[in-house]
């Protein structure tokens, strides 16, 4: 296996050093991977464009099918990637309505879009396999099923709203709307939500202000060990949300003097970003450290590596290379950053803050040091979760 890691770090340095140091610059050199759905191929090529790649590759690309680059892209990294994803037909079902649509969408929101369906949040809807695929010739099928409107009147506020609920009190419950002892409304809470109902709640003798303000969408991160560094994919992509949230004001003198809020509604949920990020370093037949070993020593090229590993909170150190103090916890316990790298601790004079290297917990980016670094400048630190076990 160090056999195969020598091999393929060799051809890398290999066409990069055509690239660089070919009289002129005449051929440019590149290694490009490209991810056909599940298939990997890696190329070694001197193409001018993502078209010329492919062709020489032998791939061919649908009129339907999505890559993350335009046919015409001119190649200029000397190590890229290149994503394909497959179009196929889907039958969208939305009740009495049924859409055929050719996509190579990988999400349902996606896939909605591309059938022209709008989709509210609290609509559900499942992807499976068709089960008549010889009448429609369709292999998958979208199943909506929509929520139930509410046109809901909330301290004077029109709101519309949509649930998937059976009652009025699970409503509340889902809105977050908490009665206070002089609130009231029209409807009792057990009463059954029908789609088109009116439900109207109400304070006495308190002063309501209504502001619509922004849910800000977050971003998840799945590192995936089978796809090489450098490997993203938005799988869901992210959108702010919005909410409307009724203060109850108190005022003297003819100034706000307090500010609560009694009711926050969200209109529109914010929709995660869901990002899959490789992390497959290029260290093949290194075993990845773990808790149990504690440290190892391996060979990368005439340098020998050692690694260990620490445990303490990375927010301080994670203020550097944009992170703005952001980290989280992998599942297999390796603390990362929010593009999916390993965080390492690192000699800075040898490897420089934000420098990338290889470990063999995968892809990582030197954002800390310590004494060690001091006594040993190949030594790497890692941080992980692995002795205090709290997420942090």
């Amino acid at each position: 296996m160090m056999l195969t890691f020598f091999a393929v770090a060799g051809a890398v340095t290999a066409a990069v050093a055509l690239r660089n140091n070919h009289p002129n610059n005449e051929k440019q050199y590149h290694v490009i991977t490209i991810y056909d759905d599940d298939t990997e191929k890696t190329v070694i090529s001197t193409a001018g464009s993502v078209a010329d790649v492919l062709k020489n590759a032998k791939i061919s690309i649908g009129e339907h099918d999505h890559i993350d680059h335009t046919l015409d892209y001119e190649l200029q990294e000397a190590i890229m990637i290149i994503n394909i994803h497959r179009a196929r037909l889907i039958v969208v079902i939305d009740g009495q309505r049924q859409t055929r649509v050719i996509t190579a969408a990988q999400n349902i929101a996606d896939i909605a879009d591309a059938a022209d369906v709008n989709l509210y949040p609290e609509d559900e809807t499942e992807l499976s396999l068709t089960d008549d695929l010889l009448s429609n010739g369709a292999g998958l099928k979208m199943n909506v099923t929509r929520a139930k409107v509410i046109n809901l009147r909330l301290y004077g506020q029109e709101l519309t709203v949509r649930t998937q609920k059976t009652s009025v009190s699970d409503l509340l419950d889902e809105k977050k709307i908490e009665l206070g002892p002089d609130d009231d409304m029209d409807l009792a809470p057990d009463v059954e939500i029908s789609d088109g109902m009116r439900l109207q709640i109400w304070r006495n003798g308190i002063q309501t202000v209504t502001a619509t303000e922004t849910v800000p969408f977050t971003t998840k991160v799945i590192t995936d060990s089978t796809r090489k560094v450098g490997y993203r994919d938005i799988q869901v992509k992210g959108k702010d949300g919005q909410k409307t949230v009724i203060y109850e004001i108190e005022t003297r003198d003819g100034q706000e003097i307090r500010r609560k809020i009694i009711s926050e509604v969200v209109d529109m949920p914010a929709i995660e970003q869901t990002e899959v990020v490789g992390i497959k370093s290029s260290l093949e037949g290194v075993p990845p450290l773990t808790a149990r070993r504690g440290a190892q020593t391996y060979w990368v090229g005439p340098i020998l590596r050692k690694e260990t590993y620490y445990d303490l909170p990375m927010s301080g150190v994670m203020r550097n290379c944009g992170q703005g103090g952001y980290y989280t916890v992998r599942g297999d316990g390796a603390k990362i950053d929010r593009d999916g790298f390993v965080i390492v601790a690192a000699n800075l004079n040898r490897y420089p803050r934000c420098s990338e290297v290889d470990t063999s917990l995968g892809r990582g980016i030197v954002y800390d040091t310590g004494g060690f670094a001091a006594r040993n400048p190949e030594q790497f630190d890692l941080a992980t979760d692995w002795t205090n076990r709290n997420g942090i």
